[in-house]
Parts: structure tokens; C-alpha cells; sequence
């Protein structure tokens, strides 16, 4: 059964105020554990730039980061459960720029064209 901020997300009920990172994180869990990575991903990207679109904020959907992030949760489904993820995933709930430069040059996500549509690393391969 998934998760009411991820109802709240798909339903565009969500309260952006609530819609931090982690609520980022824990959505595109969710979605990925309950649909598998790829159809649960797709279905997280979808309803994302719907969101963003109905909150007057479509310019902040990034194509890329949500394509590297879902890459990076994916890689720990296997947890057991929210809390355990948590703990093998720390690292995707510091800062997330960071994180991100590992794989990817500051220049590539600057680049209008990375927002609208997945660019692959140019450091290290997405795992």
C-alpha cells in the first residue's frame, strides 16, 4: 500500500510546504519498491512534472537529477522497509549536490538541456 505523502503527490494533494528532499526521497521509494524501479520510477517522473506543473513551478523539474536520484534509491531496494533504507542509503539524504557531483559535473546539470532531458554522467557511471 503506498504511502499517503505519495497519494497526496500522485492525487495533487500534496502540501508544498511538506515536499522537502527526504519527502522527495521517500516518495520515489515508495513508488520504486511498491512498482519495481522502472515502471515505479516512470510513474515518480510523471508525477513530479505534473506536480510541479500544477504548483506553478514546472521550470523546477529537472529531468536529469530525478532520473540519477530514482538510479541511486533503486540501487537500495532491497532494504527492508523505510527505516532500514534509511540507514543504507544515509548518504542520499545529506546534501545532495554533493552527492551528485560524484557522477556529474556542476556544468552538465546547469545545462538547460539536462533539465528537460536525462544526460548521462560525465564522472562515474549512475550504479
Amino acid at each position: 500500500m503506498l504511502d499517503v505523502q505519495t497519494r497526496a503527490l500522485l492525487g495533487g494533494t500534496l502540501d508544498p510546504a511538506s515536499f522537502d528532499h527526504e519527502a522527495h526521497i521517500r516518495v520515489a521509494w515508495d513508488l520504486q519498491k511498491e512498482r519495481g524501479p522502472e515502471a515505479g520510477g516512470r510513474l515518480f517522473a510523471d508525477g513530479l512534472r505534473a506536480y510541479t506543473a500544477r504548483h506553478g513551478a514546472a521550470d523546477k523539474f529537472h529531468e536529469t537529477l530525478t532520473v540519477a536520484f530514482l538510479a541511486l534509491i533503486s540501487h537500495h531496494l532491497d532494504a527492508d522497509g523505510w527505516d532500514s533504507f534509511r540507514v543504507e542509503a544515509a548518504r542520499l539524504f545529506e546534501d545532495p549536490q554533493r552527492l551528485l557531483w560524484r557522477f556529474y559535473s556542476p556544468e552538465i546539470l546547469a545545462d538547460p538541456a539536462a533539465r528537460r532531458a536525462f544526460v548521462a554522467p560525465d564522472r562515474m557511471p549512475l550504479p
